[in-house]
């Protein structure tokens, strides 16, 4: 089968994978497309997540951690000129998962619960380290 979409794919492995029982006569079309949507979006880990835009900067050393690491990686929605800022929209859990791993080399700017969050994380691994 050809698919024109990632959506077209995740809904027809919904219908084949994850029906209803008979009794609740399964997902409609419009629940079948709600969930591919959503799958798209924040990957089958983070479904349970509310989805938010979230804005990083990169250095040219994380644009090639970007490029190299696929793993939980969201997919950039806006890119900016310079290539070096970047809007996702993905959970908060996901961009925590992601972007922790580039350290340094990407920064969250948006949304700011996050930057904390990010920055706590970081804080938290310096001082375990440092009293070792």
């Amino acid at each position: 089968m050809n698919y024109t979409s990632i959506s077209e794919i995740l809904k027809n492995t919904i219908e084949k994978v994850v029906l209803k029982p008979q009794i609740s006569g399964g997902f409609s079309d419009e629940e079948k497309e709600k969930t591919a949507l959503a799958v798209s979006k924040a990957g089958a880990q983070f479904l349970g997540d509310r989805v938010s835009k979230v804005v990083v900067k990169f250095t040219d050393a994380g644009l090639k951690q970007y490029a190299s690491q696929i793993h939980l990686r969201p997919h950039a929605t806006k890119i900016s000129k310079d290539g070096h800022t970047m809007e996702f929209e993905c959970t908060n859990t996901q961009a925590l998962f992601y972007f922790r791993r580039l350290g340094g080399n990407a920064k969250i700017i948006k949304p700011v619960v996050l930057t904390q969050d990010m920055e706590k994380w970081f804080k938290d691994a310096y001082d375990h380290y440092h009293t070792l």
